[in-house]
């Protein structure tokens, strides 16, 4: 979901970048706000991996090819044992990961299209479709953190 969701993001600011003036400014924030969300991930893939350089290499390999949320999910959905290097375990690691990506990224962003939506003349069903990923993705990232902090008692 978290690779759609970004796809579907560097598409709509394609297409803002190839219309006028506002929309261009648009298009930069909107850059803006995916470089942040993957530079907090960076930072929290060093944070916990700094111990192992190539487990830390490896993983924002992950990071910056969007893959990593899905292994992450994987290690959660599996219950795969805490490295000894990292300093938190998988099911934090994936549920900080989904906080980056849903408050630097996601909802702004949806604020953002759900504005210029409201105000284009000529609706682009991508750009629908890049609007309703990124709501899906805030809707699944919440039900989903929400829920696995739920279930563990430790969490609670």
């Amino acid at each position: 979901m978290s690779m759609l969701d970004v796809a579907t993001d560097i598409y709509t600011i394609n297409i803002y970048r190839g219309l006028g003036k506002h929309e261009h400014d648009t298009a930069d924030l909107m850059t803006l706000l995916v470089l942040l969300s993957l530079g907090l991930q960076l930072i929290l893939v060093a944070a916990n991996h700094h111990r192992n350089k190539r487990k830390m290499l490896i993983e924002m390999f992950g990071t910056v090819t969007f893959t990593k949320s899905a292994f992450n999910k994987f290690r959660v959905l599996t219950n795969a044992k805490m490295e000894s290097h990292a300093i938190m375990p998988h099911v934090s690691e994936m549920m900080m990961f989904k906080m980056c990506e849903v408050f630097s990224e996601s909802i702004p962003m949806s604020v953002i299209q759900v504005s210029n939506v409201l105000e284009s003349e000529e609706l682009d069903l991508i750009v629908l479709g890049a609007l309703f990923t990124s709501v899906v993705f805030v809707a699944e990232s919440v039900s989903y953190m929400t829920y696995m902090k739920d279930i563990s008692e430790d969490s609670r």
